[in-house]
């Protein structure tokens, strides 16, 4: 079963809300923006690794409904808002406010079971098994929800996502493997860490069906997300999607810029010609489902809705020290 490239950006199921899809992206993209704001004001008490230019992942988040499973890694924060979860909550989780998600306790480590945000490991690709973990749960119950768990190419080489993905493809789970190649493994190339440039190659090794698609165009991942979901919902077991791009941004925000790992140039050609929510602007402007005029009030609107959200986190307390030591066990606070 051999890897395969997404199909052409015209082959779209019509049952597809790009116009959701470009909400959803725009609003990370503000509430990123907001973030950093915010973070360089003092008010934020965590690190941030940045991921502009990389929410084409939210065309798969964005097709997710009720009942379905959704981990995330260090970098992409998308499933947060496109799952629901309230921006105002995870500013204030952010910033160590008790209105936070964990009240201020988990920083960027986020959850909310009534949205399937389960949370993540400590360890980077240590969250595989939890998402094989959620999608054997469905079959046992014998409904059709699914699983999606992202992680970055980073990720690739850990010993739990082959264990992982050899199990969902032995008992055909409900998951779906998606794989954010952004071309660097912290300051390190992907050149240098694989023999050959995609990732999705290993689920060659467990009969698993894959697909490459390139971050920017938001449709062919849209189209590659659908048919993935809609296979694990019938029974027909687990994806792997391979969404390549580049990052634009440093590591994490205390990495000096200008180090000799990054390939500027292309960076900034990416920035220019690879822009997925310019990209997908562009293409609901030609086939006239979205105007200029709205295009634009929907970023006005997501920048108002985040910076709206910031001054609601910040009204909310720090919490009390008799806190430190509740949460801790489920149903057991000492």
């Amino acid at each position: 079963m051999a890897n395969r490239t997404a199909a052409p950006t015209s082959d779209i199921s019509a049952d597809i809300d790009l116009e959701r899809i470009y909400r959803d992206m725009v609003r990370c993209r503000a509430f990123e923006e907001t973030f950093l704001e915010t973070l360089k004001e003092g008010y934020v008490n965590v690190g941030w690794h940045p991921c502009v230019g990389e929410e084409g992942l939210c065309a798969i988040y964005s097709q997710l409904r009720d009942g379905d499973y959704c981990g995330y890694t260090h970098r992409i924060f998308y499933p947060w808002l496109c799952r629901g979860i309230d921006p105002a909550s995870l500013f204030a989780e952010a910033c160590g406010r008790i209105g936070g998600t964990a009240k201020g306790k988990g920083g960027t480590h986020v959850a909310d079971m009534s949205k399937g945000i389960i949370g993540r490991s400590g360890m980077q690709g240590g969250h595989f098994p939890l998402f094989v973990g959620t999608a054997m749960a469905s079959q046992l119950r014998g409904d059709d929800s699914v699983s999606v768990v992202t992680a970055g190419e980073g990720c690739s080489t850990i010993g739990l996502l082959h264990e992982a993905a050899n199990h969902a493809a032995v008992w055909k789970l409900p998951v779906i493997f998606v794989c954010d190649n952004n071309q660097y493994m912290q300051c390190v190339g992907t050149d240098l860490i694989w023999a050959q440039p995609d990732v999705s190659r290993l689920a060659l090794a467990y009969d698993m069906p894959s697909v490459i698609v390139p971050g920017d165009d938001v449709v062919a991942v849209a189209s590659a997300a659908r048919e993935a979901i809609d296979r694990a919902r019938q029974g027909g077991g687990p994806t792997f999607i391979e969404v390549k791009m580049i990052r634009w941004g440093p590591h994490y925000l205390n990495e000096p810029d200008g180090l000799s790992y990054r390939d500027y140039d292309r960076i900034e050609v990416a920035r220019k010609e690879a822009d997925p929510i310019t990209n997908l602007g562009a293409h609901l402007l030609e086939v006239g489902n979205l105007t200029q005029d709205e295009l634009d009030s929907t970023y006005d609107q997501a920048r108002e809705e985040m910076q709206a959200a910031v001054v609601t986190a910040l009204a909310s307390p720090a919490p009390d020290v008799s806190e430190a030591y509740t949460d801790i066990f489920a149903g057991w606070d000492v």
